[in-house]
């Protein structure tokens, strides 16, 4: 039997205002809109590249990052070769950067950064 091929994923984040979510991404990290869903928006996707990432609306307003829960956790990662030029690009936006490029015992060169809602988005090369 074949097997099916994965092509993709998406990190589904929650977040308080999807509309101002999109423009922070598309804004400050250079993502462009794929589409929003509702007037106000409930639903949003981004991509960069061929890495998309989707929002959707917190009916409670309530956002619960991983960090929350565990200290050393992100809400997800990027991988980019060029890390120092991603990492220039978002100081020149203002981007929050909570760690700061750090070489890793296992080899990786790796940052944090926060978006509006708190979530922690790890980058490594």
């Amino acid at each position: 039997m074949k097997k099916a091929g994965i092509i993709g994923s998406a990190p589904q984040l929650l977040v308080k205002d999807v509309a101002k979510t999109v423009e922070f991404y598309t804004g400050k990290l250079g993502f462009k809109i794929i589409g929003l869903v509702g007037n106000p928006a409930v639903y949003g996707m981004v991509q960069r590249d061929n890495f998309q990432i989707h929002f959707a609306h917190s009916p409670t307003g309530d956002v619960t990052t991983n960090r929350s829960i565990s200290p050393v956790c992100c809400d997800f990662i990027l991988w980019i070769p060029d890390i120092d030029d991603f990492y220039e690009e978002l100081k020149l936006q203002g981007v929050k950067i909570v760690e700061e490029i750090t070489k890793r015992p296992y080899g990786s060169r790796e940052f944090v950064f926060q978006d509006i809602d708190g979530h922690h988005i790890l980058v490594g090369d």
